[in-house]
């Protein structure tokens, strides 16, 4: 079908494709609606080293044996973003009441984390937020302790952006789209069948097979169908002195014998 069919086709059934269009907007609105919304806050936090001070000899002393992580702070980060992503920490804020849909990540290698948090309602996302800050500052402060750095000498993040909520819609648009296209290859399908099955009932070229034609068929064939040597008609079966007497001789008593004793007398004189 071409572009100029196409539009023949619709334009036959113009109050069929707007009611089939309707439907399917409405049922679009209807599937949409029942989609739940999820809100995103999102925030980043700045690393930051530890405070250094100085000897009588003019070096730079630094008492935190964290520092070590600090000669590139994007590995520090790392470091803590495993341990917030974990199992652990995500069953504490689930417990919590909050949103386990949160991810810490370090953005392009460089001192930064970023925060991200899904939720259904804009409070939850933002509580959610708050309490994942809190949870990268405790394995902040819990991992130099442990290896007894001193408060002074602690290394810190600072917010840098954020938070922000805003609606995700993005997931609403797919399924939006997705039973819009649904409904609208669904009319014009049916429209197409439609057409194409009035148009074959309005053709005047086809030809329909008469009533009882089929049946009679079968009677001719039934009667047509003889044994072989049966007579079909008033021929002589195949094989009996008729058929061999074309002429009848036989039947009227003059069979090849009896014409020879009539005619030796004949040739004897």
């Amino acid at each position: 079908m071409d572009l100029v069919s196409f539009f023949r086709t619709i334009g036959r059934h113009v109050t069929l494709t707007i009611l089939g269009l309707v439907v399917t907007i409405a049922l679009t609105a209807a599937v949409v609606k029942r989609v739940q919304p999820t809100y995103q806050t999102t925030g980043t936090l700045l690393i930051t080293g530890p405070n250094t001070s100085v000897g009588q000899n003019g070096q730079i002393q630094e008492s935190n044996p964290a520092n070590a992580l600090t000669t590139q702070l994007e590995t520090y980060g790392s470091v803590i973003a495993s341990i917030v992503n974990g199992e652990a920490v995500t069953s504490h804020i689930k417990s919590l009441g909050l949103s386990p849909g949160y991810s810490v990540t370090v953005d392009n290698f460089s001192p930064v984390l970023d925060i991200s948090t899904l939720a259904s309602t804009p409070s939850r996302s933002q509580a959610t937020f708050d309490q994942v800050k809190r949870e990268i500052d405790q394995a902040s402060t819990t991992t130099q302790e442990s290896v007894g750095s001193p408060k002074s000498q602690l290394i810190k993040l600072v917010g840098l952006t954020g938070p922000t909520t805003k609606p995700q819609t993005s997931a609403r648009q797919r399924v939006g789209l997705g039973v819009l296209a649904l409904g609208i290859v669904a009319t014009i399908a049916f429209v197409s069948l439609l057409d194409f099955a009035q148009r074959r009932r309005r053709d005047p070229t086809r030809t329909r097979r008469p009533k009882g034609r089929r049946r009679d068929s079968r009677r001719k064939r039934k009667k047509s169908t003889t044994e072989p040597g049966e007579p079909i008609g008033d021929e002589p079966r195949i094989g009996s002195p008729a058929a061999n007497d074309p002429g009848g001789l036989v039947a009227h008593g003059f069979d090849g014998l009896r014409r020879d004793e009539e005619l030796s007398p004949l040739f004897d004189s």
